[in-house]
């Protein structure tokens, strides 16, 4: 599978990512792809979306985001109820 992600947008998530053999390969760039400000793409490469090790690190990736989406809704209903 292989995908095209902005520049900008793909910098900041991909250091995000676990150092890990299912982290996506960059496999190219597309110069001047995107028409609204010319910025180059990245093209990436992963694993089929079939296979067993994509689908551990896309569970993976689910738990993780759960678990900074419910601390994030913490955080919230804290700073709510300070302020009340």
């Amino acid at each position: 599978m292989w995908c095209c992600v902005k520049k900008e947008s793909w910098n900041r998530r991909f250091r995000e990512l676990p150092l890990s053999s299912t982290r996506p390969k960059v496999i190219g760039r597309r110069k001047g792809y995107y028409t609204d400000n010319g910025e180059d793409a990245i093209v990436m490469w992963s694993d089929s979306i079939h296979s067993p090790r994509f689908r551990r690190a896309y569970e993976t990736n689910l738990e993780r985001i759960d678990s900074e989406v419910r601390g994030l809704r913490r955080e919230l209903i804290t700073k709510d109820q300070s302020s009340n």
